[in-house]
C-alpha cells in the first residue's frame, strides 16, 4: 500500500465519516482500536457503523437529528460517532462525569431525539428530568468489547453489584434499545444513502461552562474536515499513514481528543489504544504495551507520566512516542535531556 502523507490527500474528503470509509477500504485489516486487550480492525469498524447508522434510519432518525452520546472512550463512541455521521445526523458528546443538574442543562439546550449511553450511567440519565422528552435511548454495556475473561467477569460484577436503580428506570423502559441489537446486520434492504452537504453540522460540541453555563457549539463536516487538514500539515512530516500507534485517553467529549485524536488517527489509518480514562500507572503500561507512536495530552498529562517513569526509569521505554500538548513548562523535561530515553517530543 502507497504511504500517502499528503495535506490535500486528508483534504479531499468532504464529510466526517469518509477519512473512516477510505481507511477501511486502503487499509481494512490495520488494528482500528484496541479496548482493553480486545481488538478491532478498520474493516470491521466500518462495517458496524454502517449497521449502526442503518438502525438508526429505521428508527426514525432523520438528517438533523440531534444525538447525546453520554459515553467515555470506548469502542460504543467510535462505532456510535461515525454511525451519526453517516445517518445524516448531529453527534453531541457531553462529559459522562457530569451529574443530573449538569445532563439538564445540556439536554435542555441540546433537545436530542436519542441518547446513547451504557448501562453504568443510566442512574445519572434517567435522574435528569430532561431525559424524559427523549425518544429513544441505546444503552451499552462496557463488556460488549471486553475480550475473554473481562466481558464475563464484567457482567457478573454488575449482577452481583448493590446498584439500585432510579425509580425512572420503569418510565423509559419502552424507549430503550440495547447498542448490540443496533449492531447486527438484519437490514436486507439498507436504506438509501443520506444527502449531506459539506455545510451540514456534524457535530454540536459544548463548551465546559467555566465563565457560566455551558453553550452548544455547532461544528460542520467541513469545519472538522479542514481541521484534520491543518493538523496534517502541522504534524505531516513526524507520522507515517497506517503505521502509527495513538494513545486514546484525552476524552472524546472535549474538541482536542475527538478531533486530533480520534478522527485523525482514522483518517490516516493509525491504531488507537482506548483508555477511558487516564492513570499514570495504566498509561505507562500501555504506552510500552502497545508500543504507542502517539500521545496526545496536557502539561498535567505528561507531568504525571513524567513522575511515574522516574521512580523506574528502566521499567518503561518512552523513545516511541512523539508528544503532542499545550505549551509545556521546560523544568520537568529537564532531568528527562540526560536519559538515553528521551521522546521525540514535538
Amino acid at each position: 500500500m502507497t504511504d500517502t502523507n499528503s495535506a490535500s490527500d486528508s483534504y479531499r474528503s468532504n464529510f466526517l465519516s469518509d477519512g473512516l470509509t477510505k481507511s477501511a477500504k486502503e487499509y481494512p485489516d490495520n488494528l482500528a482500536l484496541v479496548f482493553f486487550g480486545k481488538k478491532i480492525s478498520y474493516r470491521d469498524l466500518d462495517k458496524m457503523s454502517d449497521n449502526f447508522c442503518q438502525s438508526l434510519l429505521k428508527i426514525g432518525i432523520t438528517k438533523g437529528d440531534r444525538i447525546a452520546l453520554f459515553i467515555p472512550n470506548s469502542p460504543q463512541f467510535v462505532i456510535a460517532l461515525y454511525g451519526i455521521a453517516k445517518a445524516g445526523a448531529i453527534a453531541s458528546p457531553i462529559n459522562p462525569l457530569y451529574t443530573p443538574r449538569e445532563i439538564d442543562l445540556v439536554l435542555s439546550n441540546l433537545k436530542p431525539k436519542a441518547l446513547i449511553t451504557l448501562t453504568m450511567f443510566l442512574d445519572k440519565v434517567f435522574a435528569a428530568e430532561e431525559s424524559k422528552l427523549i425518544d429513544s435511548f441505546i444503552v451499552g454495556h462496557i463488556a460488549d468489547f471486553l475480550p475473554l475473561p473481562l466481558s464475563p467477569l464484567a457482567r457478573i460484577k454488575e449482577i452481583f453489584s448493590k446498584r439500585t436503580y432510579h425509580p425512572n428506570h420503569r418510565f423509559f423502559k419502552n424507549k430503550t434499545r440495547t447498542f448490540g441489537k443496533f449492531l447486527q446486520n438484519s437490514h436486507e434492504k439498507p436504506l438509501s444513502p443520506i444527502e449531506r452537504t459539506k455545510s451540514d453540522t456534524a457535530v454540536l460540541m459544548f463548551t465546559s461552562g467555566t465563565t457560566g453555563k455551558p453553550k452548544g457549539v455547532p461544528l460542520s463536516h467541513n469545519n472538522l474536515v479542514s481541521n484534520l487538514f491543518q493538523i496534517d500539515e502541522m504534524v505531516k512530516t513526524s507520522v507515517r499513514t497506517g503505521k502509527e500507534v495513538q494513545l486514546g485517553v484525552l476524552p472524546f467529549f472535549h474538541i482536542y481528543g475527538l478531533n486530533f485524536v480520534l478522527n485523525y488517527s482514522v483518517s490516516k489509518a493509525f491504531a488507537i489504544v482506548l483508555m477511558p480514562k487516564f492513570e499514570s500507572i495504566a498509561a505507562c503500561k500501555t504506552i510500552d504495551k502497545y508500543k504507542i507512536t502517539i500521545v496526545a495530552g496536557v502539561p498535567a498529562l505528561f507531568a504525571a507520566l513524567i513522575k511515574r517513569y522516574e521512580l523506574n526509569p528502566k521499567k518503561y521505554d518512552f523513545r516511541r512516542f512523539v508528544s503532542v500538548a499545550a505549551a509545556l513548562r521546560l523544568a520537568p523535561f529537564l532531568p528527562w535531556k540526560k536519559s538515553e530515553k528521551l521522546p521525540s517530543g514535538r
